[in-house]
């Protein structure tokens, strides 16, 4: 992959590994970078976890992943709203 474009940036590798299958089940191809450095080392020193793609496919991969990331916060709320709203509790 030639000119490679950061879709997204997360603090660990596990955060990015469910991307690239995402990805290619689209027929985009994507690589995960600096993992092995960012467990090492403060993830911020080196930017975090990177998943990358092609420019060619940079603005579909980054819809999908952003699509997918939205799900994820929204559903995240949701299940920290549900805590602690015991029935009969004020």
């Amino acid at each position: 992959m030639s000119n490679l474009k950061i879709i997204a940036r997360f603090g660990h590798e596990l955060e990015a590994e469910y991307y690239p299958a995402l990805l290619a089940e689209h027929g985009i191809s994507s690589h995960i970078s600096n993992a092995r450095i960012a467990e090492s080392l403060s993830a911020n020193i080196v930017g975090g976890v990177q998943l990358q793609c092609s420019e060619n496919d940079y603005k579909e991969a980054k819809r999908l992943v952003d699509e997918v990331s939205q799900e994820k916060r929204l559903r995240r709320k949701q299940m920290n709203a549900g805590k602690g709203c015991s029935p009969g509790t004020a």
